[in-house]
């Protein structure tokens, strides 16, 4: 019965009690979709913006939060290597601001700097590449290609792997490859693995907007900032330093050592932090150093035992070219570059990418002044010039725009399609464990709830008051007890173990003996007079009668498996037996927001597809039939 008559819905207290009911209706609507909106449009965002409260992600129509976005990924979330490459003093990559755009002369010196064969490999590192670190990263463009690339070299067979390259893999979703940290001191430079060799063969045919070109300035601006006998503080420096920099971007790294301006500073880190890769000894200092290595090994036949060389005297011996650091040879001089007493500061002259970088532009313009006007800068010296990668990656991202919007759109789903497609057992246990579970719902169930409904037993509403018991209680109040009993029963880690415990459910049964009562009783009476069996009356009658009810059933089978995590992780901790659920819930462990929220709709996914393919069925037997 109507609460409102047909004659007064034209009243005035009719419709407002009809619009208050759509108001509420709507908001209850909005409470339901609001958060699967912010779900899917924090799936398509990273690290940076996933916090941001915004349907539509701002990098998909703002340029400006595009380029923090590529910087991010370029710079492997790492804000402090984004900092000491540029010199930017931003403490998050979403307070970077955006540069001017570079002119095209900028454009044409850098690329011909780039190109130029002098300029060693180490000088800069592979972008967009490797994960420092497993923990809530996101996996990088170029890690990926990097991983197609040895496994084509391997034809994708994991056993050539290790044979080729002497390491373990569980799969390629694990293989990475070794962070570049050629700022190091104690760096080696010198590959002694096949692993890195082969990603140095990779990052050769990278593109120069994927490198990131070292700045050693930024470096020692970031160790004179550290420093704890200055504590952040530009003050202390300039005290003992005889400087007046107002803050610590604004340090300069001069190639020779300062006779008194910054003379402190320059020659603690040269001395002990930046890598000898970007020091030359004078040759004057060779002597020095042959003296250095006699007193150390006293005969030569010694240092050629340890250094498998042939030198005849110690005069022989050159400076070490293979800065590896394992290498004795290059232990040996690192160890004399920090010897005060042996080796004057003097005879040391660095050559970093930026001073490089001055020396091109030098030889490439007759003055400062041409340069400047050239470059549309105001530089008062060439010591002043850093390396233009803030610039070029700005340009890279507006010449871009749609490549990289496509990229950060498909990237999160990449890696978890990617992750997915490594543990494709875990595909299979799950589709085999829904099955068995639907299985027997549709078995145990019905007969249970058959036999209830077909008889008049004595204890029959004992019975259903049992099983609607049973759904008062969650199902973690059951899983110490289910342990021990599958334990004793030696089920571990098996499919029985998976869907025994939940074979018969008591909400289901009690579903389906209400659905059975309703059926006409008619069939049954004319069904026993033809002689039928019991099974056939189960069979053809009850279960064809039934196929709405028990569509919903099979959908809370497929639901209750397809999600179940806890009991799949805790009966089968052997991980050649876990779920996709599983196998999920360690990669969102182990990844950003952004990606949990890509995996949580791709695992809905299946869910939805049921439905959507038997949703007709399943109103059907959401409305329960009454005998006419």
């Amino acid at each position: 019965m109507s609460i409102i008559l047909k004659s007064e819905r034209k009243s005035t207290w009719a419709r407002l009690v009809i619009l208050g009911c759509y108001l509420l209706l709507l908001i209850g609507g909005t409470t339901m979709v609001f958060p699967f909106l912010w779900m899917t449009s924090g799936s398509f965002k990273g690290k940076m913006d996933v916090h941001q409260y915004d349907f539509i992600p701002a990098f998909l129509i703002d340029d400006e939060v595009l380029f923090k976005r590529y910087l991010e990924e370029k710079y492997n979330e790492r804000i402090q290597d984004y900092r000491i490459a540029t010199g930017d003093d931003a403490l998050r990559f979403r307070m970077v601001s955006s540069p001017q755009l570079p002119v095209k002369q900028l454009l044409q010196d850098w690329l011909e700097f780039c190109r130029e064969e002098s300029v060693p490999s180490s000088f800069h590192m592979g972008s967009m590449t490797y994960r420092s670190g497993n923990r809530q990263k996101i996996i990088p463009k170029n890690l990926r290609e990097f991983r197609n690339y040895i496994k084509e070299i391997c034809n994708g067979d994991e056993k050539i792997f290790r044979q080729n390259y002497s390491s373990v893999l569980q799969n390629w979703n694990y293989l990475e490859a070794n962070i570049e940290r050629y700022l190091d001191r104690n760096y080696s430079l010198v590959p002694d693995d096949n692993l890195t060799i082969a990603f140095n063969d990779f990052k050769k045919n990278s593109q120069y907007s994927e490198r990131i070109y070292l700045s050693v300035n930024g470096d020692y601006q970031d160790k004179c900032k550290g420093d704890q006998q200055f504590n952040g503080e530009i003050s202390k420096f300039n005290k003992l330093n005889n400087t007046t920099y107002q803050s610590f971007s604004e340090i300069i790294l001069i190639p020779t050592v300062p006779k008194s301006i910054g003379r402190i500073s320059w020659e603690n880190y040269v001395r002990n932090y930046i890598h000898p890769q970007f020091i030359q000894v004078s040759e004057p200092a060779l002597q020095l150093y042959s003296k250095f290595l006699q007193e150390k090994y006293a005969d030569i036949k010694n240092l050629n035992k340890l250094y498998k060389s042939s030198f005849s005297t110690f005069q022989d011996i050159v400076f070490p070219v293979d800065l590896g650091y394992s290498i004795p040879a290059a232990f040996d001089f690192v160890a004399f570059l920090e010897d005060d007493e042996r080796l004057p500061i003097e005879y040391i002259t660095l050559d970093t990418p930026e001073m490089r970088w001055q020396k091109y532009l030098r030889s490439a313009y007759s003055s400062l002044e041409s340069l400047n006007k050239a470059h549309g800068v105001e530089y008062a010296s060439f010591g002043e010039i850093f390396l233009p990668q803030k610039q070029m990656d700005y340009h890279f991202v507006l010449n871009h725009t749609l490549e990289l919007r496509l990229h950060y759109l498909t990237r999160n789903y990449k890696m978890v399609f990617e992750y997915i497609s490594g543990h494709g057992q875990g595909i299979i246990n799950t589709i085999i464990y829904c099955s068995l579970a639907v299985l027997l719902a549709l078995t145990v169930n019905p007969l249970a709830a058959y036999a209830l409904s077909r008889y008049n037993l004595p204890t029959q509403y004992k019975v259903l008051l049992f099983f609607i018991t049973t759904i008062a209680f969650p199902a973690m109040v059951t899983m110490i007890p289910t342990y021990l009993l599958l334990r004793d029963l030696g089920l571990l880690n098996t499919f029985a173990a998976l869907v025994l415990p939940g074979a018969a459910n008591g909400y289901s049964i009690f579903l389906l003996k209400g659905f059975f009562d309703t059926l006409p009783r008619e069939l049954y009476d004319a069904s026993d007079i033809d002689g039928a069996s019991e099974w056939f009356k189960f069979w053809n009658i009850t279960m064809k009668l039934s196929k709405p009810v028990l569509a919903i059933i099979a959908l809370f089978a497929f639901t209750a498996a397809y999600g179940n995590y806890m009991f799949a992780l805790l009966l089968c901790q052997d991980s050649d037996m876990w779920t996709l659920m599983v196998w999920l819930s360690q990669l969102n462990w182990h990844t950003t927001q952004g990606v949990q929220f890509a995996s949580f709709l791709i695992a809905a996914v299946p869910t939805l597809v049921v439905f959507i393919f038997a949703q007709r069925v399943i109103i059907q037997g959401i409305v329960v039939p009454v005998e006419k």
